[in-house]
């Protein structure tokens, strides 16, 4: 397995952006996300708790369709949602910008959103440094 405890996001999160409101579960989700990014980069329970905090509900609202996407994404490729390389982050960039015919402004959110909790490997992959899975 990929991640010790897997997310499994609501098939509505999943489809077109939509307002939050209508999904009370989507904070949670979004933090379930962080948090758990949080934690395989080592950070103490005590700065998690304070990064956690700082999170708004607009943020949440705005990230949410596309941070459920990354996953979803991810899943797809059976590859690890909170390591990777770039490589993978600008395939699925491309993808919204074609598939979901996004704007650029649409592709910065998306960006910012995944670099609010992504661990990022940068380069070539060698025969002695594997892609994360």
């Amino acid at each position: 397995m990929l991640v010790s405890d897997p997310i499994v996001l609501p098939r509505s999160v999943l489809s077109q952006p939509v307002s939050g409101a209508e999904h009370p579960q989507i904070v949670p989700v979004m933090l379930q996300v962080i948090r758990e990014s949080l934690k395989v980069q080592g950070v103490p329970d005590q700065a998690m708790q304070i990064i956690l905090g700082s999170w708004r509900q607009s943020t949440s609202k705005q990230y949410h369709c596309y941070i459920a996407r990354w996953v979803k994404f991810c899943s797809s490729r059976s590859r690890n949602h909170l390591q990777t390389d770039v490589g993978l982050v600008l395939e699925f960039l491309t993808e919204l910008f074609y598939k979901y015919n996004l704007k650029y402004s649409a592709l910065n959110t998306a960006r910012s959103a995944l670099s609010s909790f992504l661990v990022l490997r940068w380069g070539s992959h060698s025969r002695n440094t594997p892609p994360y899975q």
